[in-house]
């Protein structure tokens, strides 16, 4: 091997670490293969050229250990321990008989906990030699701390994958490029320089920039504080710096993954650190100075723990880079990474515990020669508890902002804020009741609290909050509540519970994410199973949290009788009692409700698992008593009110006189809605004074709790029946009295039964009526109704009970102002539907561009364009539809408003952030279809549900995507498609060819069997090659998206495809070595070209289609006669694999780019070496010529594309870039250049005499500027122009806007761009032609 290339020794250093090499340039890499390949070069050169090198003097020998514990330390048998295994193979040669530092088996098999070795079985080295260390055992053993967390590993349960890798890397990896070994201080600062240059590459607002920042920093620390880092045993001492640097040098990933896992690595540094440090000052130090051995100890399982997490987070990080290189499960979870990055903050953290108890034991504060190591220690524990803190944040911010919650669910809400908690002397008893039971450990998980409507349960529910958040012990509350969006449902409780309890206990934040993560729609699952994910699952692994002690945590659910429908409610009550699975959290749940037969027979069901009270059965003497207070207090605080306001019509100092209190008790009890409701009502002074107000309500008698209502509201009803003449209050004329009812239960009526408050401004839009009269008409409703000043706030009912009051069907004869509840829906559908058909229209925002995201909309114009009736009408028509208990039959109000208003009704759904419960609604409407009279609306409803389906994802973030991406990828006969047909984006030329009918799964069309590797236009740019791994080359019409022909005959993955400048021929070359030209016409084999000795990477045509150049792994490029087929020419000068051919214009001259970073200039006639072209920092991903040949571009991995004089060699410019462009060209005027995402514009100012090197300003001319392009070192992509479709990506752009969104199955894995037309490679092997309006597409 000491004689192979560059090239060669880093593909065999790639295979031996699971990477394929071939695939691993594939994608954004890093320039890291020149320190890799320097390791593996001496190690393979110190290995097989020299043989075995001779002992260090710090070369580590183990004394004879059993073959058995060495056998279980590697997880292996005697009889394997020879055999080679695909997953432990040594990433280095032995140097030396000793065995890799593994110390025997550990019985434990969790990383939880850890036994003692026996530690007699080491025998360390001295520096000086090779000799056996003459220390006692024990002083052995705290040197082996390492190797006890790699066997601790080997015998877990963990991923067996990341511990077989763990086994590989652990072998030997402490060589240096020298091959000789390192001191940590040595390793620390590689690390460090190491880092260095990676958080170049990374965003400057990311926080885990600035940790690796931090850690950098206290790394320097670390380095300079001298000789006291110096470990009494320097190789063991070495071994974790080594892995953390082995890890960090052949970090390779995509810039994604690499942010993520460079961060992780910096917690692994940092924890090392502390590793490292700890036993500096606590074990190695002095022994008379160290702390009793059982504190020694603890702090030796603890740092064995810190270096397990630390090993399985490195091992996760090589097996990410692998399926990253691999295109294997190469998209990642951040819960991924946060499961080993969040094993390493709490290692960190009993790590840090550990050493708080050996400092009491041993204040080394006094010894001045570690005081440096402790402040360093110091630093970092606080820099990693500040990280701890800040990711727990991130990852609560994430869970908030992904969980939709139902607005004023909370006891403590906003909307709350006027609602009644219990009066002070009232609800003793029973407060202290509640309180024992929450925090009685012993006491049951359930307290259902139940009680007729009106008996004060949402008031004691809001008290007991307030008591159990003052006490800490609150973890969530949700108050149900019928006429309120997402309170009058369960859709939105376990989110709202889950997003109130992540505030409360914010360590729950990293688990909920995980399952957010995982599952996205979880806000939409069954409820059993957002409360198995959401609640039950993350509490319980809060079991497993040392850093939660045992803690109450109860959730106040009020009003659970007014969920919708009855199965929400009973499926709730089931699942509570599951609360007793938890031990650390005692968790609790503080149910009210009325005693409704659903709910009754559900807790029947969980008999034993609750304590229970009915509160209209608790003692008459008690309720009279609390309603006499309250009547006294409110009623005394009335009488003062007024005085104060009317001196001169003052109260009686006893109003309202002990025998008029006692009525009202009487009559109250036990509804302590009566006396808040008459309270209300007698201080209302718009009706009247005090005194007859309440000589109103006592001219009704009462007999039982209906009649009980009818005392109640019948006399604030009654008022609008009444007029006052002089001094005289008279009643009405019937013809007077019949339409104000008429108008009553027009606007209240409305009111009571809307599925969300609306404002009076916006009732009155909704219902066609002046906002004056609605005003009116409720001016004197103020005791039943909350209506607040602001015409923009909602009006909501103060309680259920009068909603009840004007519905309930039994009342219909002696309630005058009764409600036809069925009938008010019928007409709020008329309504909502004129509503909806008047104001409805495409772009109703004015959004302009196809891709804006709806996040993008003014809000001024959003809320003018859809103020809160229309909002309310396209939301919630459906839902009075439902209760109108309509037929939806064919030609009916609801087929026409569907077949004309759908995409725009949509739209505004998508606008408003609701697209989502758009299923819910189709649904809705599937259930009310006749199946007789109802054929075609209802397909069309199948149809709309999988068109939704299908799209949501996108016009959930871009609305007028609904117009363009979800119609173009919907099936040729899909009933939305052809009903709105007329409604395609115009801009849209050549539309994908799709499937005639929805599938379960859409099947793959004519196309590829396997990936496709290269794509190419021909250069009139109506045909399309398209080379793949499944050995064939096919032709595609760019206009229709048809299939030409498939060109066979490769043996191996066809890399690379070409059209010849006549777009007549077609070159390819593939992994068997060889390139082929074909007729492009009649998909003939003309010629294969054979001289190449390893895969072929790159072919080009020259302008005069007579030549073909060829680049290949071989690290030379070949010219042929593409005519004869003869070689004319063979390039040698490159060092590595050549990746990229390119001829100039007038075919005198051949561009190469290649792996070894450099770009060369050829004669194409005589073969000879013009320029090497030198500047890259990774290798070139691809090269090309201006069209009047003066100038090479070439892009590379190092994300940067650079101009160059063809001439001189001279570097010209430098664009630096957010990633790797594959595919570059300039345009015939060489004023542009063309890339895979774009169109960049290149004014060139060039210097006439350049210096080498140098990079004067790109400008741009002013009619194509859209920013300016950087010429410094810092990472900046250009602003492009046209279309654009990056490999991976959802959009295809348009001057770097989004302008067509693909769906999943139609995103590229290679795609080229040639004017108006765009060609998709899908993974399945679907190629896809996308053909636009260019025309149109400037109006954007």
């Amino acid at each position: 091997m000491a004689g192979a290339s560059r090239s060669e020794r880093v593909k065999q250093f790639l295979r031996r670490v699971g990477i394929d090499p071939a695939k691993s340039k594939t994608q954004d890499s890093s320039p890291k293969y020149g320190a890799v390949s320097s390791l593996v070069s001496s190690l393979a050169n110190i290995s097989q050229a020299h043989g075995p090198r001779p002992p260090s003097a710090t070369d580590a020998v183990i004394a004879p250990v059993p073959e058995q514990l060495r056998n279980e330390a590697h997880g292996s048998t005697p009889a394997s321990n020879n055999a080679s295994s695909d997953h432990a193979v040594p990433l280095q040669p032995q140097t030396s008989p000793a065995e890799p530092l593994s110390t025997g088996a550990v019985p434990s098999r969790e990383l939880a906990s850890t036994t003692s070795f026996d530690r007699d079985n080491f025998v360390e080295t001295k520096e000086s030699g090779r000799a056996p260390h003459t220390g006692s055992a024990e002083q052995s053993s705290k040197r082996a701390l390492w190797d006890q967390a790699v066997a601790l590993l080997q015998e877990s349960q963990e991923d067996p994958a990341i511990v077989g890798i763990v086994k590989e890397f652990t072998s030997n990896p402490t060589a240096s490029p020298d091959g000789s070994p390192d001191s940590v201080k040595g390793l620390a600062k590689d690390i460090t320089e190491e880092m260095e240059r990676e958080i170049k590459r990374q965003p400057q607002d990311d926080h885990r920039h600035r940790f690796v920042e931090k850690t950098i920093s206290i790394l320097n620390k670390f380095i300079a504080v001298g000789d006291v880092v110096v470990s009494f045993d320097p190789v063991h001492a070495a071994l974790p710096w080594a892995a953390v640097r082995f890890v960090l040098v052949t970090l390779t990933a995509s810039s994604e993954l690499k942010s993520q896992l460079l961060g992780g690595i910096a917690k692994v540094t940092s924890l090392v650190l502390q590793c490292h440090t700890y036993r500096r000052l606590y074990i190695e130090s002095d022994p008379t100075l160290q702390p009793p051995e059982n504190v020694s100890s603890a702090l030796e399982t603890s740092i064995i723990q810190a270096y397990a997490k630390s090993l399985l987070f490195l091992g996760f990080a090589i097996q990410r880079q692998r399926s990253w290189s691999r295109f294997v499960d190469a998209s990642f979870k951040h819960s991924d990474i946060d499961k080993y990055t969040g094993g390493l903050l709490e290692s960190g953290s009993q790590l840090a515990q550990a050493a708080d108890d050996c400092e009491k034991h041993c204040n080394l504060l006094n010894r001045s020669t570690v005081n440096e190591l402790h402040n360093v220690a110091k630093e970092l524990r606080q820099e990693i508890l500040d990280q701890t803190n800040l990711v727990l944040k991130i990852h609560q911010d994430f869970v908030l902002a992904k969980l939709r919650t139902a607005k004023g669910a909370a006891f403590d809400h906003l909307d709350q804020e006027r609602e009644a908690k219990c009066h002070p002397g009232t609800r003793v008893a029973l407060l202290d009741e509640i309180g024992t039971w929450a925090s009685n450990s012993e006491s049951h998980r359930i307290f259902w609290l139940q009680g007729m409507a009106g008996t004060g349960k949402s008031t004691i529910s809001r008290t007991v909050a307030r008591i159990l958040a003052d006490r800490k012990d609150l973890g969530a509350s949700f108050f149900f509540k019928k006429g309120e969006v997402d309170r009058n449902s369960a859709a939105r409780f376990f989110t709202t519970i889950a997003s109130q309890l992540v505030r409360r206990l914010p360590a729950l934040a990293q688990h909920m994410k995980e399952v957010i993560e995982t599952d996205p729609e979880i806000g939409e699952k069954y409820l059993t199973v957002q409360f198995e994910k959401l609640i039950l699952q993350p509490l319980k692994r809060l079991d497993h949290d040392r850093r939660i002690s045992s803690e109450t945590v109860v959730i106040v659910i009020d009003a659970l009788d007014e969920c919708d429908p009855d199965s929400h409610a009973t499926a709730i009550i089931g699942l509570l009692p599951q609360a007793k699975q938890l031990s650390s959290i005692s968790l609790k749940f503080f149910v009210t409700s009325r005693p409704e037969s659903p709910i009754l027979r559900e807790f029947r069901k969980i008999s034993g698992a609750y304590q229970d009270l009915i509160l209209h059965s608790v003692d008459e003497y008690i309720v009279e008593k609390d309603i006499s207070v309250y009547f006294d207090s409110e009623l005394s605080k009335t009488r003062d009110d007024h005085n104060r306001a009317c001196p001169d019509w003052p109260l009686p100092l006893d109003w309202p006189g002990q025998n008029n209190l006692q009525i009202l008790v009487k009559r109250a009890v036990p509804l302590f809605i009566y006396a808040k409701t008459v309270c209300l009502f007698i201080q209302d002074g718009n009706c009247g004074d005090p005194d007859t107000q309440l000589n109103k309500i006592l001219q009704y008698q009462t007999m039982g709790q209906e009649s009980q209502l009818h005392a109640m509201y019948l006399p604030i009803l009654d008022q609008m029946l009444m007029k006052r003449i002089d001094s005289a209050i008279i009643s009405r004329a019937d013809k007077e009295q019949k339409a104000i009812v008429e108008e009553f239960r027009e606007i209240v009526g409305a009111l009571v039964i809307l599925a969300d408050p609306l404002s009076v401004k916006s009732l009155a839009g909704l219902l066609g009526i002046k906002e004056q009269a609605i005003g009116h008409r409720l001016s004197l409703l103020n005791s039943v109704l909350n209506i607040p000043s602001d015409v923009t706030a909602p009006v909501k009912t103060l309680h259920l009970s009068f909603r009840d009051f004007l519905i309930d069907p039994e009342m219909r004869a002696t309630n005058p102002f009764w409600v036809d509840e069925e009938m008010t829906h019928g007409k709020l559908v008329t309504k909502c539907l004129k509503l909806l058909r008047d104001c409805l229209q495409e772009d109703i925002c004015s959004l302009q561009r196809p891709g804006k995201s709806r996040a993008d909309v003014d809000r001024q114009i959003f809320l003018k364009r859809l103020p809160s009736e229309i909002q309310y009408a396209c939301l919630y028509w459906v839902y009075h539809l439902k209760r109108n208990k309509y037929t939806v039959r064919d030609g009916d109000k609801v087929h026409h408003f569907l077949t004309r208003y759908f995409l725009n009704w949509l739209e505004v759904l998508s606008l408003m952030g609701r697209i989502s419960e758009s299923i819910g609604l189709i649904d809705d409407l599937q259930s009310l279809t006749d199946p007789e009279t109802g054929v075609k609306i209802s397909r069309f409803l199948h149809d709309a549900k999988r068109f939704i389906l299908n799209c949501r994802s996108v016009i959930e973030l871009a609305p007028l995507q609904i117009y363009s991406s979800a119609l173009v990828f919907a099936p040729e006969r899909s009933l939305i498609r052809e009903t709105f047909r007329h409604t395609v984006s115009n801009w849209i030329v050549t539309k994908p060819i799709m499937d005639s009918n929805w599938s379960p799964c859409l099947q793959t069309l004519e196309g590829h069997s396997r990936s496709v590797r290269s794509v190419a236009f021909s250069a009139d740019s109506k045909y399309v090659a398209s080379g793949s791994a499944d050995k064939t080359v096919k032709i595609w019409d760019a206009a229709t998206g048809h299939e030409i022909q498939t060109l066979k005959g490769h043996s191996g993955s066809v890399t690379s495809v070409a059209f010849s400048a006549d777009s007549k021929y077609v070159a390819s070359g593939s992994d068997d070595k060889t390139v082929k030209i074909w007729d492009a016409a009649t998909g003939h084999e003309i010629q294969t070209l054979k001289g190449h000795s390893d895969w072929v990477r790159s072919v080009a045509f020259s302008a005069d289609s007579k030549y073909v150049a060829s680049g290949s792994d071989d690290e030379t490029v070949k010219i042929w006669d593409a005519a004869t087929g003869h070689e004319i020419q063979t390039l040698k000068g490159h060092s590595d694999s050549v990746t990229s051919v390119a001829f100039s214009a007038d075919s005198k001259y051949v561009a190469s780019g290649s792996d070894d970073e450099t770009v060369k200039i050829w004669d194409a006639a005589t073969g000879h070496e013009i320029q090497t072209l030198k500047g890259h920092s990774n290798w070139v991903t691809s090269v090309a010529f201006s069209a009047d040949s003066k100038y090479v571009a070439s892009g590379s991995a190092d994300k940067t594309v650079k101009i160059w004089d063809a001439a001189t060699g001279h570097e010209i410019q430098t664009l630096h870039t957010r990633r790797a462009f594959s595919d570059i060209s300039f345009d015939p005027t060489s004023l542009f250049l063309h890339t895979e995402i774009g169109v960049l514009a290149l004014a060139l100012n060039i210097n006439p005499n350049p210096k080498p090197n140098s990079n004067p300003p790109l400008t741009l001319s002013s009619s194509h500027t859209a920013s300016n392009l950087s010429t410094t070192s810092s990472s900046y992509e250009p602003q492009t122009r046209g279309l654009g479709l990056r490999p991976g990506e959802t959009w295809i752009t348009w001057n770097a806007r989004k302008l067509l969104w693909l769906p999943p199955d139609y995103r590229a894995i290679r795609s080229a761009v040639a004017a108006s037309t765009v060609v998709i490679v899908c993974t399945s092997g679907r190629v896809v032609i996308i053909r636009f309006d260019g025309e149109l597409l400037l109006k954007f």
